[in-house]
């Protein structure tokens, strides 16, 4: 639906069409990045914010910021995740956009994760959670929920990371965010693993599979058929 608008607009030459396609184009990317398609992701993110930059479309510009920071850190292209995310999080600031603010720490936050800075990660998420409780946003403190119980399992803390995937899965549950729940069950797995629960870990990883099947979500299926091999 996004690719099909996106279409529609591309011929126009009008600034306002020119906005909403830019727009299309960053949602398209993210969209393209679940379906396991990361190269073409990162393309349509990179081309909406140099269309909106050109524009001088200036809040405009931290969707795209902060979802190719994500794509990248998804590459492997920490610098570039920082560059993007950070850029984001001052624009967001000044517009006093606190959702966007918190999504810029998350994924600072996973970057600093990958690059073997636990202290850091959560610091980050613990910052990121600060903007979610003042707006009530559940849907976005979910993930900083889940990001601070891979920083715990991380550090061998995981009674601290089953009680943070469970309370991220029932906030995910009450929002009806299936793709986050199927993420929450493949965390509990790894946790009922790591305490010694084969069958706790079986169930976990099946369901989390049926929930990533349901969405289309291909990242999602080949982690959790991973973890169910390994079983």
């Amino acid at each position: 639906m996004f690719g099909a608008a996106s279409a529609a607009l591309a011929g126009s030459s009008s600034p306002e069409a020119q906005l909403v396609h830019g727009h299309l184009a960053a949602r398209e990317g993210w969209f393209l990045f679940y379906l396991g398609q990361q190269t073409e992701a990162k393309q349509l993110l990179e081309r909406s914010l140099a269309q909106l930059r050109g524009l001088g479309a200036r809040a405009e510009l931290i969707f795209p910021l902060n979802y190719l920071g994500a794509v990248c850190s998804y590459l492997g292209d920490y610098a570039a995740t920082g560059v993007h995310c950070r850029e984001a999080l001052a624009l967001a600031e000044a517009e006093g956009d606190q959702n966007s603010s918190a999504i810029a720490c998350n994924i600072l936050g996973q970057a600093a994760f990958a690059q073997g800075q636990p202290a850091e990660a959560r610091r980050w998420h613990h910052r990121s959670l600060a903007y979610e409780q003042q707006t009530g946003n559940q849907w976005s403190m979910a993930f900083s929920l889940m990001n601070l119980g891979k920083v715990a399992y991380a550090l061998g803390e995981y009674d601290e990371a089953r009680r943070l995937y469970e309370q991220a899965m029932a906030t995910r549950e009450a929002v009806g965010d299936i793709r986050g729940v199927a993420l929450s069950l493949h965390s509990l797995g790894d946790t009922a693993v790591a305490l010694n629960d084969a069958q706790a870990a079986a169930q976990r990883y099946a369901q989390s599979l049926a929930l990533f099947r349901q969405v289309g979500n291909q990242w999602g299926m080949a982690a959790a058929l991973i973890e169910l091999g390994g079983l």
